[in-house]
């Protein structure tokens, strides 16, 4: 069918990790939801969401990532389920002509690419991904140019392994083509040249093995092989899972391509990435992260000082940092009246467990300046503290948080938190 069969309703920002020329930015697009389904629509791109997030190493980058839902409505519900796959026979009336039997795989589901960009590209012009969630529970997805995935109960994991391959360039690790007990032929034996792929190869030599630098001495290499050619591999892994060599049966052939670790989740759902494809997602990811190398504390006492054996904790981007300058005998730094100190974390650090109390390891995003609270943590119990100022800035910058008012600090026995603003 055609852009007839629907309407472009809005776009939002689901998730805003910043600028979009800042951010690595995916679009999720929608096709054979009608009107009255898109209330369905944004529960399964929240759904997708969820998965994503807690899917390793995503959870890793997610400040990296910008996600935007753009609302299509369809005149019919579902996709196209051509009768030469097995398939119902079924023609909806929907936005992006989604159906499934692509190539002849009943799996593979496919829509109109270049509608697709082209909504992408009006609305999100700095898109770096798109994807097409097709209200169909119908087992399906694809990658390439646009990813997709059906509504089928597995469509968060269907979703992810296609993002694999449009986002990633990664191949997949399974080792037939129309399936394993499907009688194919022609996927025997691989005889071509190495792949351009990151997460297949035909070399097995360790010294010269694209993923060598994650290949433990010790790691049988092949570490297995097809005995059977004419069939997929039954033998379970010989080595622990995590394990990484080369295992014989990968990108569509029974034989003569090797993966990098018994399971994957470019190989099956269900398991997580394997250590070559968490790498290659790290590194696509690392230009759109922003680091933060330096926070500055700064904080203006009054007449009301703190005891020298309490402890202050300034609390930023989710950790929490000791606040004591190295070489002080003191527990913490605020203890003189009418006095102002600066505590400097990260580079040209002046506190003690430097190390520890650096926001570059681990890793801190600009953007978990603003999406945790700051403040000042005072424990354990003390009388009272009075602080004229207290101001926490960042390299690079993000916001200038600070107190509005001076405040006088009751703590308690868990210690009292001044919020900064």
């Amino acid at each position: 069918m055609t852009t007839a069969d629907g309407n472009i309703i809005g776009t939002d920002i689901v998730i805003n990790h910043g600028l979009p020329s800042r951010r690595w930015n995916l679009v999720v697009l929608g096709d054979g939801y009608r009107t009255s389904e898109l209330i369905k629509y944004r529960y399964d791109v929240q759904n997708f969401i969820d998965k994503l997030k807690d899917t390793k190493p995503f959870d890793e980058v997610w400040n990296a990532i910008n996600i935007y839902r753009i609302d299509v409505s369809s005149t019919d519900s579902g996709a196209d389920d051509p009768v030469a796959c097995g398939g119902t026979g079924a023609t909806p009336a929907t936005y992006f002509d989604a159906t499934f039997c692509g190539a002849g795989i009943q799996r593979l589901l496919i829509v109109n690419n270049t509608t697709a960009m082209q909504v992408a590209s009006d609305r999100v012009p700095e898109w770096d991904m798109i994807l097409v969630l097709v209200n169909s529970t119908v087992y399906g997805g694809s990658g390439g140019a646009v990813a997709t995935s059906s509504t089928h109960p597995s469509a968060s994991e269907i979703v992810i392994h296609e993002i694999g391959h449009t986002a990633f360039g990664l191949a997949d690790e399974y080792e037939y083509y129309a399936g394993c007990g499907s009688g194919e032929i022609g996927h025997d034996v691989y005889t071509g040249p190495e792949p351009f792929e990151p997460n297949v190869t035909i070399n097995t030599d360790r010294n010269t093995n694209k993923w060598r630098h994650l290949i433990l001495p010790t790691t049988p290499m092949p570490t297995t092989s097809n005995a059977n050619c004419s069939q997929c591999d039954p033998q379970p892994s010989p080595v622990p899972q995590g394990t990484v060599g080369t295992f014989e049966g990968a990108q569509y052939f029974h034989c003569g391509k090797f993966r990098p670790e018994f399971n994957c989740k470019m190989r099956a759902l269900g398991p997580p990435f394997c250590a070559v494809c968490r790498e290659v997602i790290h590194n696509t990811f690392s230009p759109f992260l922003i680091p933060i190398s330096q926070i500055k504390l700064t904080v203006t006492t009054g007449n009301r000082d703190i005891d020298g054996d309490n402890r202050v904790f300034l609390g930023f981007g989710g950790r929490e940092f000791r606040c004591r300058l190295s070489n002080d005998s003191d527990a913490n730094p605020f203890h003189l009246q009418n006095n102002t100190v600066t505590l400097t974390f990260g580079t040209s650090s002046n506190v003690e467990d430097s190390a520890i109390n650096d926001p570059r390891n681990p890793f801190m995003d600009v953007s978990d300046a603003t999406n945790f609270p700051v403040y000042i943590r005072v424990q354990p119990k003390c009388n009272s503290w009075d602080i004229i100022s207290a101001t926490v800035e960042t390299i690079p910058q993000t916001s200038i948080f600070s107190i509005k008012y001076p405040k006088i600090v009751v703590g308690d026995d868990s210690g009292e938190k001044v919020e900064l603003v």
